[in-house]
């Protein structure tokens, strides 16, 4: 309440001045406004034409009541448009404006039976409608509506942690948070970005991220949702295909940066797109995971063995004989793309995890044509059996084959350990493991790596190292005030949807002992840090079972 007679001004509206990297998007922008009240802001992309309208309503409420005696003016500028709201406010009573909007789009209504989507004054008619639904259920039950939502979802899937502190707790919980809102669960025209929509950094697009980093935690806790984003993947199969002929190659060779046409994003400038092949290893590999762990064969041989196939028949194309009766894979960008080849350029021969995710996927397509009594290409387990992996002279896995000890960007080596399991003796994987984190800079390093390190460090006994890498993951990564993960410490690009998955794997398949196999998720006996007295992984895999780690 105030204490005086007060005039004040409320500036809000829609602004549709959006860019991605310095581009405009918009082909269109019509402004209207209804009843002098209802704003709304009609768009139409520029490469897949989707009609969007926003709309907008702000109610003005007087020690309670609604009034409508509040002084509007509608302002139109360019590709804004907004309501100046006069508010007159008496000695001792308190104001309050509420604003309520709706999002639209073309492709969240139903098609009408053309093929084609609804047509954007159908959008827009739509959005304004909704809008005033919402209107008239009010402010606070719309937030009260979401509150039984969330208090549903917490219900059935969460991470508890019983701890000392709750920093932790908070942080898993903001994570499981942004992995809910960033993906569409039963919209399989689009897939989840290492960003997903939160800025204008990776521009939407799918990248190795989704599938190492993000897809695990669905396979887990939400396979529907890891079944509908493969279902993207499988649409990008015929993209897939299309790049790996234009290289020169067999099979599908996935895009390094995916839309929703599934076909190569990257600009033609740019060398990751060519080079950094790892990421079709990395779809073949979340494709077997999740069938390891719902052990639907029909689906397997409908969705899932075209795209392990096809990746397989691409790996045997693009590796190379040599003359020790080995096979290599040269010229490729690791998942380390800061390393390169000493004597110049990006690009290097044998890659630690670009052949190890290739032999993954190799060793994957022989068992899932074994499962559907399916005919093998006898080069798959050929070439699986004789991918070229070096050693240093120390004894430690090498990057790739010209590798000299330079900086790191992330983990690379260790991958082979964990996620794919090709090294298993603890003592190459601890071998490894501390080699390469002395060759990682402490700064501006990826989030995601500190996760791996961390479930590492977990696995081989080393409960204060595992703590110490799983608090780094994220805590030099935050940004005021919402404590948000940016890709890298002190970065100021979140939220970084790839931080957040490895926080919650840090938790689940390190400290919580679970694992994916062949067989499905197996429990193991866990390790929890010093500060955690328990944590509650509630509603893992198609049972929805939950695990208590004491």
């Amino acid at each position: 309440p105030v204490n005086c007679d007060v005039k004040a001004t409320v500036v809000s509206g829609i602004n549709a001045q959006v860019t991605n990297n310095g581009a405009q998007h918009l082909t269109e922008v019509s402004k209207r406004a209804f009843d002098e009240k209802y704003l709304q802001m009609g768009m139409v992309t520029t490469e897949s034409e989707v009609a969007i309208a926003v709309s907008t309503v702000h109610d003005v409420f007087l020690d309670g009541e609604k009034t409508e005696e509040t002084a509007y003016k509608i302002v139109d500028d360019r590709r804004k448009i907004h309501a100046k709201i006069q508010l007159d406010i008496p000695k001792g009573e308190t104001a309050r404006v509420e604003k309520i909007s709706t999002v639209h789009s073309s492709r969240d209504l139903e098609y009408t039976g053309s093929g084609k989507e609804p047509d954007k004054e159908t959008v827009y008619a739509n959005g304004l409608e909704n809008l005033k639904e919402a209107e008239c259920k009010g402010y606070r039950t719309l937030l009260q509506e979401s509150r039984e939502v969330w208090e549903a979802i917490w219900k059935k899937q969460d991470i508890v942690i019983d701890s000392r502190e709750d920093d932790a707790q908070v942080a898993v919980r903001f994570a499981l948070y942004h992995l809910q809102i960033m993906v569409r669960k039963e919209d399989n025209r689009v897939g989840i970005g290492a960003k997903a929509l939160s800025g204008e950094g990776y521009k939407g697009h799918s990248f190795w991220d989704t599938e190492t980093f993000i897809f695990p935690y669905f396979q887990m806790a939400e396979p529907e949702v890891a079944r509908t984003l493969l279902e993207f993947r499988y649409k990008g199969l015929y993209g897939a295909r299309k790049k790996a002929n234009e290289n020169g190659y067999k099979g599908a060779m996935y895009p390094w940066e995916s839309s929703d046409k599934g076909n190569e994003d990257n600009t033609v400038t740019n060398i990751y797109g060519p080079f950094e092949n790892h990421i079709t290893g990395d779809v073949a590999m979340a494709t077997w995971q999740y069938y390891s762990v719902v052990q639907d064969l029909e689906w397997l041989r409908q969705k899932g063995f075209p795209i392990i196939s096809a990746a397989a028949d691409y790996w045997v194309s693009r590796s190379e004989p040599n003359e020790a009766g080995e096979y290599e894979i040269r010229n490729v960008i690791g998942a380390d793309e800061w390393n390169q080849n000493p004597q110049g350029g990006k690009n290097v021969n044998n890659n630690a995890y670009t052949n190890g995710v290739a032999k993954s996927t190799l060793e994957a397509a022989c068992k899932a044509a074994k499962l559907l009594n399916m005919k093998s290409d006898p080069m798959w387990a050929t070439v699986a059996g004789k991918l070229r992996f070096r050693q240093q002279a120390n004894g430690v896995t090498a990057e790739h084959d010209t590798y000299d000890g330079a900086i790191t960007k992330q983990a690379d080596v260790c991958l082979l350990a964990f996620p794919l399991k090709l090294v298993t003796d603890k003592e190459q994987i601890r071998k490894d493991l501390e080699y390469y984190l002395q060759t990682v800079p402490r700064k501006k390093t990826p989030a995601m790596s500190k996760s791996i390190y961390s479930i590492l460090f977990t696995r081989l006994g080393d409960r204060e190292r595992a703590w110490h890498y799983f608090r780094d993951s994220y805590c030099p990564n935050l940004n005021p005030p919402f404590r948000v993960i940016a890709e890298f410490d002190s970065g100021t690009n979140p939220y970084f949807l790839t931080g957040a998955g490895g926080v919650l794997q840090s938790v689940l398949m390190g400290f919580g002992g679970l694992d994916i196999t062949d067989k499905g998720i197996v429990a193991g006996k866990g390790t929890l840090p010093d500060a955690w007295k328990s944590i509650t992984l509630k509603g893992i895999g198609k049972e929805k079972k939950n695990y208590t780690i004491k």
